[in-house]
């Protein structure tokens, strides 16, 4: 199969997903217990403290993460690699709000970045399988449109007729699209072995998330919702590496992914 075949088939099951999503699945509200956590204690006067403080983590690979842009000196990617990790760094930061007072409206602060963030790691994938001018039209209208998503989720809960359709097509479809992308466009600069590193822990962290009140009914210590935090973060972390040649911790994205998109 050509690589525009390929490309086709990747632009056709993107089309068919979303239509599936936006025109057959029904409204999907929040649901109110997403807010119950099974770890409640607080401690040094935080809320929820192992929720919050485990944010921190993301806050501390995504300032990882811009510091291997910013201290480099290759301008290559460097827009949309520091867009990707500053939107680590706020997810953390959101996180840490929405967990110190779980509630619709501090969830905003939480999914906003990491919408940013689900689709700007796709259109790096994009970028270096398919190439760079897509991926630099497509970041503002893609960034846009995962925003606004999250707003209209967030209007849609105040006017009692809540609608994650279009916040969950955004969060889910580009990691979706990500090992199928990668598998049919196996060569590029970005090692596949670190790409499948990263899916496999967020896959994971998810896991974690959803027992969260089994783990920490188990061990009394840590619930799945805090790990969930650490293992996304150790995730993003496989996207960087220690190379003995730099004094700079660097991604495999950050080597050698072409220019065009230095001025996103």
């Amino acid at each position: 199969m050509s690589k525009n075949w390929k490309i086709a088939l990747l632009l056709t099951l993107g089309i068919l997903g979303t239509l599936y999503v936006l025109l057959w699945l029904p409204r999907i509200p929040q649901n109110p217990t997403y807010h119950h956590f099974a770890d409640t204690r607080g401690f040094w006067g935080i809320p929820n403290a192992m929720n919050v403080l485990s944010s921190i983590l993301l806050v501390l690979v995504g300032i990882l993460g811009m510091n291997s842009c910013w201290g480099s000196n290759r301008a290559d990617f460097r827009g949309l690699k520091g867009a990707f990790f500053t939107a680590v760094t706020l997810t953390g930061f959101g996180s840490m709000t929405y967990h110190w007072l779980p509630n619709n409206n501090t969830l905003v602060w939480d999914r906003v970045p990491m919408a940013v963030m689900f689709i700007t790691l796709c259109l790096i994938i994009m970028a270096d399988r398919i190439g760079p001018k897509a991926a630099g039209k497509l970041f503002w209208p893609m960034n846009s449109i995962g925003v606004l998503s999250v707003v209209y989720w967030w209007i849609s809960e105040l006017r009692g007729e809540g609608d994650l359709r279009l916040y969950g097509l955004i969060s889910f479809l580009p990691l979706a699209l990500i090992p199928v992308t990668i598998t049919v466009l196996p060569s590029g600069t970005i090692k596949n072995r670190n790409i499948w590193a990263a899916i496999c822990l967020y896959a994971l962290a998810k896991l974690l998330e959803i027992l969260d009140k089994p783990l920490y009914d188990w061990s009394g210590v840590v619930s799945g919702h805090t790990l969930k935090h650490a293992f996304a973060a150790v995730a993003i972390y496989c996207l960087l590496r220690k190379s003995s040649r730099q004094s700079a911790v660097v991604s495999p994205i950050l080597h050698t992914l072409p220019g065009e998109l230095r001025r996103i």
